[in-house]
């Protein structure tokens, strides 16, 4: 059996990342100013926000198991990809057409962005960190009860990813200095929260799927323009053509 020795820190503020995403979901950010997290229950792997299978649950194993699935339901996630260049693979994965785009930014500009927000940095826990990728059914269990890892790995076969992700754990409705519910408070019952940023901040440009047509990319910078972001935009480097000599 193994155990998890992972250094999680999100790394230099130079480092470049990536999120690649639908029109649809980029004209959302645009308009709201947001970005989505997303409960860790409803993602796509089931492993999400999971333990390694417990060996000695003894007498309090069920109402630890309770607590780790109220975990997984408290927890939301909002994902990048680490990667100087643009990906053939993420393209594949999250756009799946000609009409997306990708945001590149950097874990400083990633951070600031997230200080400045006024929903996070009331919220108890938060922060950002390199996932893991790990073998569930070699792994010896190490995480504390109320430990970050279980959000910070994934499985071996997600390891392409080579993911960053931000994160807000145990999500509790805030009250106001009156006893009151927070008046920004969302409920994730709606399979997540929308945390506003300063998109001047995250972005540093913006590339436009492979293949799309002149019209996509005439439509992104005047999307861009309308909500003031002087941000680049460019095709993506894919397109550059070989040298044959």
């Amino acid at each position: 059996m193994s155990t998890v020795e992972h250094d999680a820190s999100p790394g230099p503020p130079e480092t470049r990342v990536w999120r690649y995403m639908s029109l649809g979901r980029f004209l959302t950010m645009l308009h709201t100013s947001a970005l989505f997290f997303c409960r860790v229950d409803k993602l796509e792997d089931e492993y999400e926000g999971t333990y390694p299978k417990l060996e000695s649950p003894g007498t309090g194993g069920e109402m630890v198991v309770a607590y780790r699935q109220a975990r997984r339901m408290t927890t939301a996630i909002n994902c990048w990809h680490i990667n100087e260049h643009e990906s053939v693979a993420m393209w594949a994965l999250y756009v799946r057409s000609s009409e997306g785009v990708a945001i590149a930014s950097r874990v400083g500009r990633l951070d600031d962005a997230f200080q400045k927000s006024t929903f996070l940095p009331g919220r108890a826990r938060w922060g950002m960190g390199r996932v893991a990728y790990v073998d569930y059914e070699g792994l010896a269990e190490s995480w504390g009860i109320g430990a970050p890892e279980p959000f910070l790995c994934k499985r071996v076969a997600y390891a392409h990813e080579q993911e960053l992700r931000a994160f807000i754990f145990d999500y509790q409705r805030p009250l106001g200095a009156d006893g009151m519910p927070h008046p920004d408070f969302q409920s994730l019952e709606q399979g997540g929260l929308s945390v506003n940023v300063d998109l001047t901040t995250l972005i540093e440009e913006v590339r436009i799927a492979p293949n799309a047509p002149a019209w996509f990319l005439d439509l992104v910078k005047r999307e861009m323009s309308r909500h003031g972001l002087d941000v680049p935009v460019q095709r993506s480097s894919l397109e550059i053509p070989p040298h044959l000599g």
